[in-house]
């Protein structure tokens, strides 16, 4: 970045720091203090409130202390030239669209995807997009697959939204697991075609990185579920089945 500009950036980065900041310390007095639990008085000190109030003051003092500083650097006149320079620039240039690829999948797969569907879906669904996308670095890749991940998580989120999802799940439990294997298999096909077109001596690559989308969240599934008995945020169809395949061996062994 211009260093011209490093003030006015100051000046957004501190503002939201101090928003944020605040927003921990109103959580954080939500949370009790001190109070008597199961016959044992808990003091202040001991309080799951103490460590986020110690977060929000030194977030909001160093919001404080960028914000001085860009003000007394001339952080408005800069600001007010990004601000200019932002009108002249077309929304979809490339910056936008790199960065629309990192935090759509992102947001969607813990804010969405996680809590609605089987946890091996919601992590493959976020490694199918985002390592051939940025494995092969092309924009007119990066384009195409954004726009369709963009209407898949669409769907979820209508789905989401309406409650849809919920209505249904007592008479189907894998509704939303069946919908991200559809959204999943539309995804890699797209990816494979787009591929072959715009960077055909990279198809044999492709394989290669479908195979760590879907090893990855096995082995952490494998982990977490079997091995730490930590539960998952969405037990679902490849949860059960993995809970069945072991039934299947311990029997067979013994």
């Amino acid at each position: 970045m211009d260093k011209t500009k490093i003030r006015g950036t100051d000046l957004i980065c501190g503002s939201l720091f101090l928003l944020l900041g605040i927003y921990i310390l109103v959580a954080a007095f939500q949370m009790p203090l001190r109070g008597s639990f199961a016959g044992v008085i808990n003091v202040w000190y001991v309080s799951p409130a103490l460590f986020p109030i110690i977060i929000g003051i030194g977030m909001i003092l160093l919001a404080i202390g960028i914000l001085r500083h860009a003000l007394k650097e001339g952080g408005i006149q800069q600001l007010k030239q990004i601000i200019e320079e932002r009108k002249k620039t077309p929304i979809l240039n490339e910056k936008s669209i790199r960065f629309a690829s990192i935090l759509l999948p992102l947001l969607t797969m813990v804010y969405v995807n996680l809590t609605r569907m089987d946890f091996f879906f919601a992590v493959a669904l976020f490694l199918s997009f985002t390592i051939p996308v940025f494995y092969y670095n092309s924009l007119p890749i990066m384009k195409k697959m954004l726009l369709l991940y963009s209407c898949a998580m669409a769907l979820i989120f209508i789905l989401a939204i309406t409650q849809l999802d919920r209505i249904i799940k007592p008479h189907f439990f894998y509704f939303m697991d069946s919908i991200a294997l559809i959204l999943l298999v539309v995804l890699n096909v797209s990816t494979f075609r787009l591929v072959k077109k715009n960077a055909p001596e990279q198809r044999k690559k492709l394989r290669q990185l479908f195979l760590i989308s879907y090893f990855t969240p096995i082995l952490l599934t494998v982990m977490f579920r079997f091995f730490l008995r930590v539960p998952l945020p969405y037990e679902g169809a490849m949860t059960d089945l993995m809970i069945e395949i072991q039934f299947l061996l311990r029997h067979l062994r013994g």
